[in-house]
């Protein structure tokens, strides 16, 4: 039976929020895509990427635009999103496929593999067990020498998750100057019900118990280190 569709696809239905938010940078999108790109330089020069949570492929069309990428599957449940995902990477990357599916029954069910899996602020939607069945997965559809990051949303172990979230929803109040008071109670409200972050140390546990090694540090972390890209291999 195919998973419901989350919350965050809910609110984000129609792109114009999302496209606000990464517009404004307020997740620092450009920074992510620059670490990712650096760590990019240790793949194959071709690689073939799996990008799971897409939304309409940011960091990856910014990316294509100055290497080659040879091949690219893009997997999320927002068929706008695929569309947009499409249109964008259509004149950048030869070879496209994209899935309009959970990224976990993706991984569960396919038998390609990749030299690059991706996935951007998209597991912190997930409860822990699914993150563990995320990274069994996606450790499979690894090619050998393979690399995954993840860039997402953690909380410090000082704090709980209630907290987190809270801390998180004033900064949108008093940062996100563009952001409307009907999109931050919106937005409030999904975080509230939907975000279920990790601590760095817990989601570092996570992925090793399904055989991945996590680099040692994030290879970037945001201003206020509530975000951090994290890369694992095989």
């Amino acid at each position: 039976m195919p998973r419901a569709i989350p919350p965050s696809h809910r609110l984000f239905s129609e792109w114009s929020l999302y496209r606000k938010v990464v517009e404004n940078d307020y997740m620092e999108h450009t920074a992510v895509t620059r670490a990712v790109g650096d760590a990019l330089q240790k793949a194959p020069e071709d690689a073939s990427v799996l990008d799971l949570g897409c939304g309409d492929a940011e960091v990856v069309s910014r990316l294509a635009a100055n290497r080659r990428i040879s091949s690219y599957v893009g997997v999320d449940q927002s068929q706008a999103a695929l569309d947009c995902a499409r249109e964008r990477l259509e004149r950048l990357v030869p070879d496209l496929e994209f899935e309009r599916a959970h990224m976990v029954d993706f991984l569960r069910t396919t038998s390609q593999q990749f030299d690059v899996v991706l996935c951007g602020y998209a597991l912190h939607h997930l409860p822990t067990r699914a993150k563990r069945e995320f990274f069994r997965y996606a450790r499979e559809v690894l090619k050998a020498g393979g690399i995954l990051m993840t860039y997402d949303a953690f909380y410090s172990k000082h704090e709980t998750r209630d907290e987190f979230v809270e801390e998180y929803i004033a900064w949108i109040a008093s940062d996100w100057t563009e952001i409307r008071p009907h999109e931050h109670a919106a937005i409030a409200s999904h975080m509230r019900e939907a975000d279920l972050p990790e601590t760095l140390d817990d989601f570092y546990q996570i992925a090793r118990e399904a055989g991945l090694s996590p680099a040692r540090k994030p290879l970037w972390s945001c201003r206020r280190n509530y975000h951090h890209l994290v890369q694992m291999t095989h």
